[in-house]
């Protein structure tokens, strides 16, 4: 709303509220002044600011932690899929000599 940017934050209101527009120049000059509200402001915007700062680094490394463990996944079961295929094929190929055993055995 500051920056004319889009919201990174929404906010819900608990009673009765106006949204006011205030122009950047207006605002600044108020900020800057003695008024104790402006200060009561401030602190607030900087408060949140700073919280919505650190939520965004940890949604950062939440992705990367999950990328890295999808990468990790995806090494894992490779090799772990061809010695599950090499095993079938063996056992398949120990069943046939078994069964050609039998029938070479029964002539």
């Amino acid at each position: 709303m500051l920056t004319s940017a889009p919201a990174i934050a929404t906010a819900t209101a608990v009673g009765p509220t106006q949204a006011v527009r205030i122009e950047n120049a207006s605002f600044r000059k108020w900020a800057g002044s003695d008024d104790p509200l402006a200060k009561v402001v401030l602190s607030a915007m900087s408060l949140r600011s700073r919280e919505v700062e650190a939520h965004s680094g940890q949604q950062e490394k939440l992705a990367a932690l999950g990328k890295l463990s999808a990468g990790l996944a995806h090494e894992l079961n490779n090799p772990a899929a061809a010695a599950e295929r090499a095993a079938k094929t063996l056992h398949d190929v120990l069943n046939e000599l078994r069964i050609e055993s039998i029938r070479h055995d029964r002539r």
